[in-house]
């Protein structure tokens, strides 16, 4: 499948857009990273990069991270008043 497009001003910069049918069938989806790669003065080569693998960290790891001066204090906590049968 071929699609033609324009280059429009975003911002201060180029952008395509890409056709529905064309995004559809090479399975693109908003926020996919996409190289442009310079063949010569008229060829632009897309490569659909991979997506990156996401580790979800441990809780423990979480913890880890976490810088306890950066915590922001609640000083209305220690003033709730219980509503149930907490204590």
């Amino acid at each position: 499948m071929n699609a033609i497009t324009q280059v429009k001003q975003w911002g201060n910069s180029k952008a395509l857009r890409l056709p529905t049918d064309f995004a559809r069938l090479m399975n693109l989806n908003i926020g996919e990273n996409i190289e442009l790669r310079k063949i010569n003065e008229k060829t632009i080569q897309l490569v659909i990069l991979d997506k990156p693998k996401k580790q979800r960290l441990t809780l423990a790891e979480r913890i880890k991270l976490t810088k306890a001066d950066k915590l922001q204090p609640i000083n209305d906590w220690d003033n709730l008043v219980p509503i149930g049968k907490e204590i």
